[in-house]
């Protein structure tokens, strides 16, 4: 009985070996979490179209919207964990929406196989440029000072731009209203018309009306300047602790995926992130390449899910 035991072990070492050594022998899908034409999926078709390059096999894009990518999520790990499928993540996916969406197919610390991230992202607090408060210290002083006078807009319930706003309010101990909107375009003008105190927008939205004189910007969310907006500190230089919102987009598939083919994608995905023009796409939109290994990606994920689901615990904010 041992030695069946030990050649059955063996016979499926070899078969493991054997199906990294030959990948990809197919074609590669990468899952897309939102609708074709927005910035997700022009990130993602760009890297599909280097990851072909590189890997040597057609890597196919699949858009596969919905429940602010859950419908992805779930559709990828009920995926054969061959490294045919993988999916393109972002910090919503893995570690809001479990917290927002009262039902959630998928345990994103367990489910995944994961391989990198591509690029970092930052938020820039957006006000009208009318305000009489000229700078951050300013505004934070405003709101203690006026307690539920101040409201700030997002893309919708459970968004980076809802949630940035939550732990701003609570760590600066102000009391702000948050007023969901169908989209961050919507919320921005409503802040350009006066109707709202402030927005989180991520950068590459926010700026085009920061240069044009329509909002004015107050800070950048991470921990350091944008290329796009240079001028405008972060607030952390302006002595705000406590707070660091850092998006990030990566790559990922279903838990399993032996060791030799997530190396293999990894070293794949790090080739074409590394490629000068999916740098100058990254850059237009406001990201900063950034490949981990798949053993700091897990530990990010860990670390931000149980960040943003205190935020949203505490802000009681639901998807449903």
């Amino acid at each position: 009985m041992q030695r069946i035991l030990t050649s059955l072990i063996l016979s499926l070492l070899c078969c493991a070996v054997a199906h990294a050594q030959t990948y990809p022998a197919r074609p590669i899908n990468l899952i897309i979490p939102f609708a074709a034409g927005g910035p997700t999926d022009l990130l993602g078709r760009t890297l599909a179209a280097k990851l072909t390059d590189v890997i040597g096999q057609r890597v196919i894009v699949e858009n596969r919207p919905g429940a602010g990518g859950s419908v992805a999520a779930e559709y990828t790990i009920r995926s054969a964990p061959d490294g045919y499928t993988i999916m393109l993540i972002t910090v919503g996916t893995q570690t809001i929406n479990p917290f927002v969406f009262a039902k959630i197919g998928y345990d994103p610390l367990k489910d995944f196989s994961y391989i990198t991230t591509i690029g970092n992202y930052e938020l820039v607090l957006l006000v009208n440029p009318n305000t009489p408060q000229k700078t951050l210290t300013e505004l934070i002083a405003y709101g203690k000072a006026n307690p539920d006078k101040m409201n700030f807009g997002s893309g919708g319930v459970g968004t980076t731009s809802h949630l940035a706003g939550e732990l701003f309010s609570k760590s600066q101990g102000i009391k702000a209203q948050h007023a969901p909107y169908k989209g961050s375009a919507a919320a921005l003008n409503d802040v350009i018309a006066g109707n709202l105190t402030f927005l989180f927008d991520v950068i590459s939205t926010g700026a085009p009306p920061v240069d044009a004189g329509r909002v004015r910007a107050l800070g950048v969310s991470g921990p350091k300047r944008s290329a796009l907006l240079p001028g405008v500190p972060t607030m952390a230089e302006q002595g705000i602790t406590g707070f660091d919102v850092t998006g990030w987009m990566g790559v990922a598939g279903p838990a399993g995926i032996p060791p030799q083919v997530i190396d293999r994608l990894h070293q794949a995905i790090a080739e074409s992130v590394r490629a000068p023009d999916f740098q100058q796409r990254l850059a237009q939109q406001a990201f900063e390449a950034a490949i981990i290994s798949p053993e700091e990606f897990l530990t990010r994920v860990k670390a931000d899910y149980a960040k943003w689901g205190a935020v949203v615990k505490a802000s009681g904010a639901s998807a449903n």
